[in-house]
């Protein structure tokens, strides 16, 4: 959990438990790629660099390398982050799922750029019923992914809408725009969906491109199909800023009017959240994730991920200064949810029920 959505929420859990375990008697260990990466109290991190490289470093960690840990730790509870239900020796096994590549359908570009996503969209399914009723519990964050372990016939899933955004103390102070601005925070992969908004701006006259600017956070040279977008659609209005801080992202959401978010593949889309947060405007793709993460929200406008020409006529009411947004409710509940860090932790440390 290096980069992205997935390393705020590693960021996120471990500022969480560094807080609980303060007021609790717990040691705690982190499993995390570089130890040196995270410093906290109340919490002893071990690092495993190699883990990301390959892989089969992974699966090797996962399957063989955690249960020699898990012996000599002699952990009374195991939470695993990210996807898969290790192989471990522990009473209380516990396992977070956040992917939903299962439910994506693969294009041609992400075979062309990140051929993972569409070996991920089959190789997921064994990943997460690969030791699965180990576990106490499995924790999800969406509806979707919720309806999936219980088709499993895993007995305790609880729904984890984890939206507790915690905006930085100090947020450098960046000049507006002269012109409109909407901001898409982003790690450069194909399910992302750049295209759409590329190829809604080239349907815009120049005056009107001239009135708008939408900002990327990455760099042409980032991926190759960071690479492919910044070749194909040599925009002027199409910025890229690179690599950002948390704290920079959270300065250009404090000087753009709205966020544009028109990924396809989301486990819980953090960026909308994070825009909530900032009380600006969302533009947002027009699917299940995105619906359940706006929640209740006025400012909110959603569109066809697919239809460039849609969206190029919302930029075009938009410009005219005609009203776009149309509200969102959140869903109804029919399920468990633990709503945040604490409730998880809480959860953990007062069962021992087993599946």
């Amino acid at each position: 959990m290096k980069d992205g959505g997935i390393r705020s929420v590693l960021t996120d859990a471990l500022t969480a438990l560094d807080r609980y375990a303060s007021q609790s008697n717990l040691k705690v260990y982190a499993l995390v790629p570089n130890a040196s990466d995270y410093h906290y109290s109340h919490i002893e991190c071990i690092g495993f660099p190699n883990a990301k490289k390959k892989w089969w470093n992974r699966i090797y960690l996962e399957y063989f390398g955690f249960k020699k840990l898990s012996l000599e730790l002699k952990a009374d509870y195991w939470l695993s982050l990210h996807d898969t239900t290790p192989n471990v020796v522990c009473k209380n096994q516990f396992m977070y799922a956040h992917n939903p590549t299962v439910f994506y359908h693969p294009r041609l570009t992400d075979w062309m750029f990140n051929y993972k996503i569409g070996i991920f969209s089959f190789f997921y399914h064994w990943v997460y019923r690969w030791n699965i009723h180990k576990n106490t519990a499995v924790f999800v964050q969406q509806q979707q992914l919720y309806h999936y372990f219980k088709n499993l016939d895993v007995q305790q899933v609880f729904c984890c809408p984890l939206h507790e955004i915690s905006i930085p103390v100090a947020i450098p102070q960046l000049p507006k725009p002269a012109i409109k601005t909407l901001f898409y925070p982003l790690v450069p992969r194909s399910f992302k969906n750049v295209e759409v908004i590329a190829e809604a701006l080239q349907l815009l006259t120049p005056e009107e491109n001239s009135q708008l600017e939408i900002h990327l956070t990455f760099d042409p040279k980032d991926s190759g199909y960071a690479s492919y977008i910044a070749k194909k659609y040599p925009l002027n209005n199409l910025k890229f800023l690179g690599k950002l801080t948390r704290e920079m992202v959270f300065a250009q959401y404090q000087i753009s009017d709205g966020l544009l978010f028109p990924s396809k593949l989301e486990t819980w889309g953090l960026p909308i959240s994070e825009a909530k947060a900032m009380q600006k405007p969302i533009w947002a793709a027009d699917l299940p994730y995105a619906k359940e993460t706006v929640g209740d929200y006025q400012e909110v406008v959603f569109f066809d991920p697919e239809n460039p020409i849609a969206l190029a006529e919302l930029f075009r009411k938009w410009l005219n200064n005609s009203p776009i947004y149309s509200g969102n409710k959140a869903p109804e509940r029919t399920f468990p949810v633990l709503g945040n860090w604490n409730a998880i932790f809480d959860y953990i440390r007062t069962t021992d029920a087993k599946i």
